[in-house]
């Protein structure tokens, strides 16, 4: 090797051990789909979320959903179901804060442990970064610090102060990006589910989609594994939630009512009737629409109806709240003999003169 190629390659060895070894790039990885591993990461709640994977949690501005958050990690520190979903794999988990005061931290969920009078607070770690200057980079670098495998699930509240403490826009799409992917890299390294929280964008959430109703990007609402929204609903104290999951199956929007200091089940109430605000549009689906599935002198039999919904995209629990409004309301009636349903005089005269 002559001294000028010795210097080119030495200056090449120089460039590298300042850059720190190479990343292999992502298509090295390719493999014959047999050789797959095909085994998922551990649950932690069965249905919605496990290790690895990123969860998003959003609601509107002092709707209580850090309250939710810090009841869904303490439910999973003492291995109690949460919500809708009552299996889980509970373990440590890690509540990261950059919001409230410490004492803050600990009067809340002393809260939420004495609302379930049983449960310890031994399982839960956490890190208080109220005044402290935490961006991007530190939330990658938790993986240079932690344990893998030490928690089961880590929650951050709130995201956006991440992002203003970097000067970046929740709007860009591209940060946005950036964020979630970092989360999903801190997720694998340490073998835990991480869960974020972002508020909604102001004004009528009513009429948008769940997912649509994140402040900022769109990316949002679909790069996460799992969302959870919390909509404000009709009745006050109520919120419609509503889950989009990537690998789980679908789960029916159900209500939550707030009962200081956490959200209880409200399995009674209308997840569809949403609160608007100013001007708002009628639910989708409503009593008159299912009435227009029945002629005017027919008799049809509840499944024979329920098929007529179907066909019309209308959900099972959709089309068992519309009938009972129907029948409520005197729309609908039922032949006792037969148990089938018939329109009423009522709403014929109503709507069919």
């Amino acid at each position: 090797m002559s001294p000028a190629e010795e210097s080119a390659r030495l200056s090449e060895l120089l460039k590298e051990a300042k850059q720190g070894p190479v990343k292999p790039l992502a298509w090295e990885g390719i493999k014959p789909l047999n050789q797959m591993n095909g085994e998922a990461p551990p649950v932690i709640l069965d249905g919605l979320w496990r290790q690895e994977e990123v969860l998003l949690l959003g609601g509107h501005s002092k709707s209580w959903k850090s309250w939710a958050q810090m009841d869904l990690m303490f439910a999973i520190a003492n291995n109690f179901g949460w919500l809708v979903w009552p299996r889980v794999n509970g373990g440590r988990v890690l509540h990261i804060d950059l919001e409230l005061f410490p004492h803050e931290i600990r009067h809340r969920y002393d809260l939420i442990a004495e609302s379930y009078q049983r449960g310890t607070l031994a399982n839960i770690d956490v890190l208080s970064l109220r005044g402290v200057s935490f961006k991007m980079n530190d939330f990658s670098e938790l993986a240079d610090h932690i344990e893998p495998g030490k928690y089961r699930a880590i929650s951050f509240d709130p995201t956006y102060r991440m992002l203003a403490g970097n000067g970046l826009s929740e709007s860009d799409a591209g940060v946005v990006i950036d964020v979630l992917n970092r989360a999903l890299e801190v997720a694998k390294k340490l073998k835990a589910g991480i869960d974020l929280l972002q508020h909604f964008s102001k004004g009528n959430q009513s009429e948008k989609r769940a997912i649509d109703a994140f402040s900022g990007s769109g990316v949002w609402g679909r790069a996460p594994d799992a969302c959870v929204t919390f909509r404000e609903h009709e009745d006050e104290k109520c919120y419609t939630v509503t889950v989009d999951l990537r690998h789980w199956a679908p789960v029916e929007s159900f209500v939550v009512e707030w009962d200081y200091p956490r959200f209880r089940v409200a399995a009674a109430k209308d997840p569809e009737q949403l609160k608007v605000h100013k001007t708002g549009r009628p639910i989708a689906f409503s009593a008159e629409s299912l009435c227009k599935l029945v002629e005017d002198d027919e008799y049809v039999s509840f499944a024979h109806l329920k098929r007529r919904a179907e066909a019309a995209n209308v959900k099972k629990n959709t089309f068992e709240r519309r009938l009972k409004d129907a029948k409520e309301r005197g729309y609908l009636a039922m032949n006792p003999t037969d148990s089938t349903y018939f329109l009423t005089s009522s709403y014929l005269g109503k709507y069919r003169t």
